[in-house]
């Protein structure tokens, strides 16, 4: 299982680079910024905006903020924010990969 933050630029990287190896990327990737989506819909019942930079989710999330747009201080980041997410959103019942890849297609943008 992947694990990032704007998934969909991951998904750029990755996808070329593994089709070099004549590989490709199966299955979804957990999406910090969608899951931020549902945790600050959930705090705030407030409109969410569709895109959160990484820095931002951090700073909510009272974490220190690794090397910024350099790809292992952005790895820390993304995994620090990832398991503060999961923490807080225990709640909605997402106490698995599964409960939390379900609560991340109900929290894409335009659905909150």
């Amino acid at each position: 299982r992947i694990v990032a933050h704007a998934a969909f630029v991951e998904r750029g990287f990755l996808g070329p680079a593994l089709r070099t190896r004549r590989l490709r990327l199966r299955g979804e990737i957990l999406d910090t910024q969608i899951l931020a989506r549902a945790w600050l819909y959930d705090s705030t019942h407030a409109p969410v905006p569709p895109h959160l930079e990484l820095q931002d989710l951090a700073r909510r999330l009272g974490l220190p903020v690794e090397r910024s747009h350099h790809a292992l201080g952005d790895a820390l980041t993304t995994a620090q924010a990832f398991l503060a997410l999961a923490t807080h959103l225990e709640h909605h019942g997402a106490l698995s990969v599964r409960s939390l890849y379900a609560l991340q297609s109900r929290a894409r943008p335009g659905a909150l």
